[in-house]
């Protein structure tokens, strides 16, 4: 809890006044409040009267209490993340059960639709037949990078959905400081094995007989391409916030450890 208090400060040197210009008075010590305890109400000499062209200075302390009721540091998060707190969760999963009801009524609508409009053109004639050709032939540019993103694509969806195991089973949570970045990662390394297989049998089926030295070289693609870009984008706005002197700047070392998850785990799977 926040309690706001009036006081008027005063220096342990009775000939001292605040200076804006200067830090010296951060470091002075004051008479009104001490760092040892706590200011609290009963110890206020004087209370703080705005005048025009006074300097207020302002302090603030922070007092810790034990918990009794028996709460552990590593359950801390649990009055946040459970349905005790005064968040309402039945509400929520309500809603979205809502929304999946009417997503699957509206699915259901739209597939019936389609099957009459097809029921329909099998009567009729079939000019589909004239168009299959076109629409289902091999691509003749760049479809070593189809197989490529379509790999680094199945890639992210297995991570994602890999971390929301996590998530659900409280693995990977935001009360664990970093948990949920971390699981990200290490299950991207991970499914970088599906990225691998899907490329290149996305590559032998489209291209056959399709040689090993252009199988190896899709998969390699399939491991540098979009992490060098990523890396290549976070890289500029890191250099970037290191330029402005941000706070949100990533620490060379974490920069480090992420080169080597890629080079040494994902690159080799």
């Amino acid at each position: 809890a926040v309690e706001p208090l009036s006081v008027k400060h005063s220096y342990t040197d009775p000939g001292y006044e605040w200076n804006d210009g200067s830090t010296e008075g951060l470091r002075k010590p004051l008479a009104t409040c001490f760092r040892s305890q706590p200011l609290r109400p009963s110890s206020i000499l004087q209370h703080q009267v705005v005048k025009p062209n006074e300097a207020i200075l302002y302090t603030y302390s922070v007092e810790w209490e034990t918990a009794h009721d028996g709460t552990h540091w590593s359950n801390r998060w649990e009055t946040y993340l459970t349905e005790n707190h005064t968040f309402r969760y039945k509400a929520l999963w309500q809603s979205i059960a809502k929304s999946l009801v009417g997503l699957l009524s509206l699915s259901v609508v739209v597939l019936r639709i389609l099957m009459t409009n097809l029921r329909r053109k099998k009567e009729e004639d079939k000019p589909w037949k004239l168009l299959h050709g076109d629409v289902f032939r091999l691509p003749v540019q760049n479809s070593t990078l189809l197989c490529v993103f379509l790999g680094s694509g199945v890639q992210l969806a297995v991570s994602l959905f890999l971390l929301l195991v996590l998530a659900i089973f409280k693995v990977a949570s935001q009360a664990k400081t970093g948990s949920i970045i971390e699981g990200g990662l290490v299950m991207y390394s991970i499914a970088s094995v599906l990225a691998g297989y899907v490329s290149a049998r996305m590559h032998k089926t489209l291209f056959k007989p399709a040689t090993a030295s252009r199988r190896n070289q899709c998969t390699r693609l399939a491991a540098i391409l979009v992490p060098v870009v990523v890396f290549g984008a976070f890289m500029f706005l890191q250099a970037w916030l290191c330029s402005s002197r941000s706070t949100a700047c990533v620490p060379p070392l974490e920069v480090l450890i992420l080169v080597g998850i890629w080079s040494c785990v994902q690159v080799p799977l």
